[in-house]
C-alpha cells in the first residue's frame, strides 16, 4: 500500500515526495489566527501550511497568492526541526523547483 495511501504512516511515508497541489485553502474552523491547509491531488491528506512551509512554497512556485498554487509541483520532504524547545519530526518544502 503507497504511504500516502495509509492513515497511520507519516504524511510522506519517510520519503521526499514530488506533489501537485490542488488546492488552498484557509481553515473552516474559528481560530485565533488564518491557517493555511494545501490539499494535494495525489492523497487525501492535508497539509497545514506553517509560515516556513508557506514562505517556502510560494518561493519554489515564484508566486505569493495560493490561488494561483493548483496544478503546480513542489517536492515535501521529512526532516527534523526545532519546536518548543525540543528536536521533533517535520515536513518542509525542498527548496528547487519540482520536476
Amino acid at each position: 500500500m503507497d504511504p500516502l495511501e495509509n492513515p497511520n504512516q507519516p504524511f510522506l511515508g519517510g520519503m521526499h515526495r514530488n506533489m501537485e497541489a490542488g488546492h488552498a485553502a484557509a481553515s473552516p474552523v474559528p481560530v485565533v489566527m488564518v491557517v493555511a491547509i494545501l490539499r494535494f491531488k495525489e492523497t487525501e491528506k492535508e497539509l497545514i501550511l506553517n509560515k516556513t512551509n508557506a514562505k517556502g512554497v510560494a518561493k519554489v512556485l515564484g508566486e505569493s497568492r495560493a490561488i494561483n498554487w493548483p496544478g503546480s509541483k513542489v517536492t515535501l520532504k521529512p526532516t527534523q526541526c526545532e519546536a518548543f524547545g525540543e528536536i521533533v519530526d517535520c515536513i518542509r518544502v525542498e527548496m528547487h523547483t519540482a520536476s
